[in-house]
């Protein structure tokens, strides 16, 4: 929810809450089943759900196989250098030097890419995919823009950004 609205700084603190309070001896990663029994068990869908958070609400990751597409959406917090996520069929890669942030898709099957970027406020001075200009386009938002455009099928994508924010407070 809140990387779906743009709160990018904030996107990624239930998912840090949560893994504080299952990361230790007892939990070991898992939400304890509750109930009158004398052992621990634990249930399996947690892990599921803190992994789509992580694929789908942080590295903006959906995928539309029967579509042919692949969106992006991320919600990167600002003081991010970088981070990265290896699944089986798809590889991301993102780096933030200063204002130009990175995101590398590798796919191991053909599809087209959908970027719907919600990025801080301010002026995109460029966007690349795969080291050549784009077409996009910018959509005001509160707080924040919304950066779109969609690719031809491709096995991986380089997409490049160049953003003046806006630097303002609230």
């Amino acid at each position: 929810g809140l990387a779906s609205i743009g709160l990018r700084n904030e996107a990624y603190k239930p998912m840090k809450y949560i893994a504080e309070l299952v990361m230790n001896e007892k939990q070991r990663g898992s939400w304890p089943e509750i109930s009158t029994e004398r052992f621990n068990s634990y249930f399996s869908p947690p892990a599921g759900v803190y992994i789509q958070m992580a694929v789908e609400g942080i590295f903006g990751l959906k995928v539309h196989k029967p579509d042919g597409y692949v969106s992006v959406s991320p919600s990167f917090p600002d003081h991010w250098p970088d981070a990265e996520l290896c699944l089986h069929e798809y590889n991301v890669v993102y780096k933030r030097t200063g204002n130009t942030l990175e995101y590398f898709l590798k796919c191991r099957e053909k599809l087209a890419i959908h970027v719907r970027w919600l990025l801080p406020a301010g002026r995109i001075k460029q966007v690349l995919f795969n080291n050549s200009e784009i077409k996009f386009k910018v959509e005001p938002r509160v707080g924040c823009i919304l950066l779109s455009f969609d690719t031809e099928e491709c096995t991986s994508g380089r997409i490049q950004i160049d953003i003046e924010p806006l630097g303002y407070n609230v």
